[in-house]
């Protein structure tokens, strides 16, 4: 009875230690301040193909009509129209904070040289227009983000980790317009030099070191008049009237540090 008991015994002891495994249990990673948060800087330059109209509708929307010698009324009556058609170049830098490794947020800058034919026309209904090739700076500063979506599902150990440099980014800030007086002084068409501006753009980065990533984004900038027409000086534009007044869409070369 006593060895039926020690075999016993023996039996649980070699039942316990195949449990238990004699060797150390490896450590818990612990999170460091750069898992949360880095520094995060881009400088890009690019072209964009770019069109832009000014216009101020008609209040009381009666238009002189020499040939005829009488007013004719025309509900989409505008003046003042200046055209743009041509190309921006653009260089630009952001600065912000990389949070949780998808998500940026920075103040934006950009630098723009629109180059291209710029028509005048004082009303819709004229015929003649007046075309002069020019070059004008156009200069943006705003508060963006960017995200990397990915990178919440994939670890750099993933099959799927290609994705992680696929991110989309937008900006909402005023773009400042050089050489708007221009036309004021020729033309006598009296606008303000700045307009609000919506950037969008989704791209690829490629990973170059740890931190620092080289990659191509679609962008695609909007700009608008503010629902007041606070942007024409002495104008009598109704207040329902929001154009578009700035369209523009191209590609840019991004060097990121994340």
């Amino acid at each position: 009875m006593k060895r039926i008991a020690l075999l016993i015994l023996c039996l649980l002891c070699v039942a316990d230690a195949s449990v238990y495994s004699s060797e150390e249990a490896p450590p818990r990673k612990r999170h460091t301040l750069s898992d949360f948060f880095s520094p995060y800087f881009e400088i890009s330059g690019g072209a964009m193909s770019s069109n832009s109209k000014n216009q101020t509708a008609s209040v009381i929307n009666y238009y002189h009509d020499r040939e005829k010698d009488e007013m004719v009324y025309d509900e989409d009556l505008h003046y003042n129209i200046i055209n743009f058609d041509g190309w921006t170049y653009n260089v630009g830098f952001r600065a912000g904070a990389y949070l949780f490794r998808f998500w940026g947020v920075f103040l934006d800058n950009d630098l723009f040289l629109a180059k291209g034919d710029y028509r005048y026309k004082y009303y819709s209904r004229d015929k003649e227009d007046f075309l002069e090739r020019d070059s004008r700076l156009r200069y943006y500063l705003g508060f963006g983000s960017v995200f990397f979506p990915f990178n919440l599902f994939f670890d750099s150990t993933s099959k799927y980790s290609f994705l992680n440099g696929t991110f989309a980014g937008f900006s909402l800030g005023p773009t400042y317009l050089y050489g708007q007086d221009k036309a004021e002084k020729k033309y006598g068409m009296d606008y303000e030099d700045w307009e609000m501006t919506f950037r969008f753009e989704v791209g690829y980065l490629w990973e170059f070191t740890e931190h620092f990533f080289v990659g191509v984004a679609f962008k695609t900038v909007l700009s608008f008049n503010n629902e007041e027409g606070d942007e024409y000086k002495g104008g009598n534009m109704p207040t329902d009237d929001v154009p578009l007044n700035t369209k523009s869409f191209g590609f840019v070369i991004k060097v990121v540090r994340k």
